[in-house]
């Protein structure tokens, strides 16, 4: 995306792992999206990468398979990059850690009820029922909302959405 300033942006999705149980790999379908599914140490040298110029490579999450697609884009620091996700910002051990490649750490929040409609759309759009997508959320995402919202670290900007998807800041 470019702007007039001429500054190029990527967003720059966040990778899942693969988890082994017992030898056996686990479909990450059942349990995705918690912060588990994460490779936190894959994510902080992908990150090291680009940042030191070099030209990098990321996995894309595909909603058709349910799974990463590895090195699917090629990204190169050629001025903002946005690293976007939902524990990205946790105050927690492998988490925290992340933090020192960023030059601001801005929090997008909002009400639970529009998170909640636009999750559940999400699961739709990737092959869930109605059904299976509020069960999905009520197992796995309404967990998450609260771990974010309970467990942030402290960040340089707060923006906050409200029902009518009218974005204000709030620090």
């Amino acid at each position: 995306m470019n702007f007039s300033l001429g500054v190029f942006i990527s967003k720059l999705p966040i990778d899942h792992k693969k988890i082994i149980v017992n030898g056996r790999e686990l479909p990450l379908r059942k349990i995705k999206g918690s912060p588990e599914t994460f490779n936190l140490k894959e994510i902080q040298s992908r990150l090291s990468g680009v940042r030191s110029g070099k030209p990098s490579y990321w996995p894309v999450y595909d909603r058709q398979l349910h799974d990463p697609v590895t090195d699917a884009i090629s990204v190169i620091d050629n001025g903002i990059l946005v690293l976007e996700g939902n524990y990205l910002l946790l105050d927690e051990i492998g988490w925290r850690e992340l933090h020192q490649h960023a030059d601001k750490l801005i929090f997008i929040n909002g009400p639970e009820s529009i998170m909640r409609k636009n999750v559940v759309k999400r699961h739709q759009r990737g092959g869930l029922s109605l059904e299976e997508s509020i069960i999905r959320y009520n197992l796995v995402d309404h967990h998450n909302y609260k771990l974010v919202n309970t467990n942030l670290k402290e960040v340089n900007t707060i923006l906050q959405i409200d029902e009518n998807y009218n974005i204000r800041l709030v620090s």
